[in-house]
């Protein structure tokens, strides 16, 4: 499903340049729960990021369900994110604006083909009640609580059902009770047959998935 081959990234030049990543090789199938762990700035979130086409490779190929995500343009992977990734990041990345029915629909209004507005309704209903917290629906992201927001941002990345789930620290900013609620949901929507991929450095959090991959200086041990 996902296959990396001898991936490098590089960012400026010179004497400026650092090699984020170095000749990663990796394979993902389908249907996998893993953990990427390592310490500040080992290359994990750079890693995150070229899985859920956020970056492009320096040089290397990167493969995501037999395609080529190399040779995609901005726009194709724009659609690719939309339609088959969904993100959860630490500080929940929710609109402060938006009410968390508003929050969950994002990526439905940006689908392609078009959805209608009370198909994306019913959605984000069903989204909510799977998750237990359908109650939140017409509340703002300021009245609910760490636990509640990392809960609407699981919900909204689920919400195109992807295949696969990326998530950047879900946890760091939880206590250990809504930590233990927010890995279970990842076990659950793994157990649903979707790939999940946390980067973590909370060990408890990585022992709680069937894999472990730990990268040092850009390099996969």
């Amino acid at each position: 499903m996902i296959k990396l081959e001898n991936v490098s990234k590089v960012y400026g030049k010179g004497d400026l340049e650092v090699s984020a990543l170095k000749d990663v090789n990796l394979k993902i199938e389908e249907g996998e729960l893993i953990a990427i762990t390592g310490t500040s700035g080992s290359g994990k979130s750079t890693l995150l990021n070229i899985l859920g086409c956020l970056d492009k490779v320096t040089s290397g190929k990167y493969t995501l369900n037999n395609r080529n995500i190399n040779n995609l343009s901005q726009k194709e992977l724009s659609l690719v994110r939309n339609q088959s990734i969904g993100f959860v990041v630490q500080y929940f990345a929710l609109i402060d604006s938006y009410t968390v029915g508003e929050n969950i629909r994002i990526p439905l209004d940006y689908a392609r083909p078009r959805i209608s507005m009370s198909k994306k309704n019913k959605m984000v209903e069903s989204a909510l009640d799977e998750l237990g917290i359908l109650k939140l629906k017409n509340k703002y992201p300021d009245q609910i609580s760490g636990g509640e927001a990392q809960r609407v941002a699981i919900a909204r990345a689920m919400i195109n059902n992807p295949e696969v789930i990326l998530a950047d620290e879900p946890t760091g900013n939880l206590d250990t009770k809504n930590t233990d609620h927010i890995v279970k949901l990842f076990q659950e929507l793994n157990a649903m047959g979707r790939t999940v991929i946390i980067v973590t450095h909370d060990m408890k959090v990585a022992d709680k998935c069937e894999r472990v991959l730990e990268i040092e200086d850009g390099v996969i041990l």
